[in-house]
């Protein structure tokens, strides 16, 4: 063989050699198809497997889960569902309530039979109505806190708390109600319907349902001294007051009720029951059995006698004719601020210019009769038990009115309301009040023709001296009030009762130049002008006390001792 084939034979080796290193470094290719190639497992990772397949297989619950609860979320797929029971176990139906008797409180009377509502945050209320089971269901709810309430006629109310999340979008909750206990008691008024029906016959302004307006049944957790008089007027023993209304007719009789709101323990601290006619406390009674009504009775005829009667004519002045509409209403002890206590101490004229009043409390009245368009008229009255009394005649004539301006130390024009008042007491429930126009200027029209005090209505930051206005002989024209800067003058019961008074402040001739109405334990405010004062406390006419006060520039707080 020749020496040039073996080289190439040489070179071909050598090339072949080189090849296999770099390609024998390289990895295999990967079979045909998608498959992995066949690893062999050591025996550490075929004991892993079973748990790591576990793991992969919750992940994978996890996140389905996570995403039907965010649907859920989106939604709005929540739900709470149970009953409503009561303490028995029974479903909790609404109680009927006797249309005769009143209410526990103004809410009662619209309370709904039974009802359901949800409440949650930036969420509108959601409402469902139980079956005749009891069952309820609240769906549609989205995630977050809810409050319940179920509310059953003749149950107390009862609130639940519910949280709705991703691991609780079911909630299934009875909810147990516990129903109300009552107090009831009856009056029963022998022969009241039959001097009713003679009331009515006789046109006198006293219809049967009215008749027992001035009976009242208090409600204390001790027993009353009925020696104290009125013994009801103690906040500490009062619990609450009931007005002998509506009533129902058993032959010539007349049965009213009330009812308080009491839980059985209670019973067990003593509980009681009095029957008050007016200010005057007749009997009190131990309740000892919610099952059965206490029952008063009180002889009707024998009551009435302890009444008076008024008669009385309205006409107009030069003329005589009858003023048909005049409203004449009766004041205990001249005080004009409180209201009459009783719808039989007032009426209006009928078509003759007449009104009788009857079933009148004893005592001394002011009498106040107002027309449009026509001047007051007031009379001072003494009704006597059993005794009738004829005003006869009065005539109104043109309006009677009081007119002039407000203005400050330069004679600018300031903007406030006044008020004429009389002895200290604001005439006619504020009717005798007027506010200033731009000009200052005021008009209060109804006077009667009389003395009054004029002053400022407080509070305002304006005082001014009290001015008399004598309107005896007609209306008062050009009258001129000068106000300053008031000192504020705060007053505060010490210590703080939940009873209320009235604070008036006197100047040194006695005159009430400014009134508090119903203070309480804080804050009514007066705004006066540096001085001595005499300050007096009042329970309406009843003067309860009286304490020198001096007002400086500064505000100050007065501590006034509540009797």
């Amino acid at each position: 063989m020749s020496r040039t084939l073996v080289l190439v034979l040489v070179l071909l080796a050598l090339g072949a050699g080189v090849l296999y290193l770099v390609l024998g470094t390289e990895p295999a290719a990967a079979p045909s198809g998608d498959r992995a190639p066949v690893v062999e497992e050591t025996g550490a990772a075929r004991e892993e497997r079973p748990q790591l397949e576990r793991d992969a297989a919750k992940t994978a619950r996890n996140t389905e889960q996570t995403a039907r609860s965010n649907a859920a979320l989106e939604r709005g797929t929540f739900e709470i569902v149970g009953r409503v029971l009561d303490e028995t176990g029974a479903p909790a139906l609404p109680i009927e309530l006797d249309p005769n008797e009143s209410h526990e409180s103004a809410a009662d009377a619209v309370k709904p039979a039974v009802s359901i509502v949800a409440r949650a945050a930036s969420q509108a209320p959601r409402s469902a109505k139980p079956d005749a089971k009891g069952a309820f269901a609240l769906r549609g709810l989205v995630a977050g806190e809810w409050r319940v309430r179920a509310s059953v006629r003749g149950y107390h109310d009862e609130d639940v708390v519910f949280r709705l999340d991703a691991g609780t979008p079911r909630v299934e909750r009875d909810l147990v109600l516990r129903k109300i206990t009552w107090a009831v008691v009856e009056v029963v008024a022998r022969d009241a319907a039959r001097v009713g029906a003679e009331a009515r016959a006789s046109a006198e302004d006293a219809l049967v349902e009215r008749l027992a307006l001035d009976g009242m049944l208090y409600f204390a957790r001790q027993e009353p001294d009925l020696s104290a008089s009125p013994w009801f007027g103690a906040p500490d023993v009062v619990v609450q007051e009931r007005h002998l209304a509506p009533w129902k007719a058993q032959g010539t009789d007349l049965v009213f009720r009330a009812r308080c709101r009491v839980e059985p323990d209670e019973l067990r601290g003593g509980f009681f029951a009095s029957f008050a006619l007016g200010a005057t406390s007749l009997e009190t009674k131990s309740i000892t059995d919610l099952a059965q009504p206490t029952r008063f009775e009180v002889d009707w005829t024998t009551y009435l006698r302890g009444f008076a009667r008024l008669a009385v004519r309205v006409v107009a002045a030069g003329n005589g004719s009858p003023i048909e509409g005049a409203r004449i209403e009766l004041r205990r002890a001249a005080d004009a601020l409180v209201e009459a206590e009783s719808g039989l101490e007032n009426g209006t004229t009928d078509a003759k210019g007449e009104l009788r009043l009857a079933f009148l409390r004893p005592g001394a009245v002011r009498v106040v009769v107002v027309a449009p368009e026509r001047e007051a008229a007031e009379r001072d009255v003494l009704l006597r038990a059993g005794e009738a009394v004829d005003l006869g005649t009065i005539e109104l004539g043109a309006p009677v009115v009081a007119r002039g301006r407000v203005v400050d130390a330069s004679g600018a024009p300031v903007h406030v309301q006044v008020e004429l008042v009389i002895d200290g007491l604001g005439a006619q429930d504020g009717a005798l009040r007027a506010s200033t126009d731009a000009d200052g200027a005021f008009l209060v029209r109804g006077l009667a023709r009389r003395a009054y005090l004029l002053r400022l209505v407080q509070p305002s930051t304006h005082a001014a001296e009290p001015l008399a206005v004598d309107a005896r002989q007609g209306s008062v024209a050009g009258i001129v009030v000068r106000t300053r800067e008031g000192t504020r003058t705060t007053f505060e019961l010490a210590p703080p009762k939940e009873r209320e008074y009235d604070v008036d402040v006197l100047d040194a001739e006695g005159r009430a130049i400014a009134t508090a109405l119903r203070t309480g334990g804080t804050g009514n405010v007066l705004f006066l002008l540096p001085g001595a004062y005499t300050l007096r406390l009042r329970d309406g006419a009843t003067k309860l006390g009286e304490r020198a006060l001096t007002v400086g520039a500064e505000p100050q707080v007065v501590e006034v001792e509540a009797p």
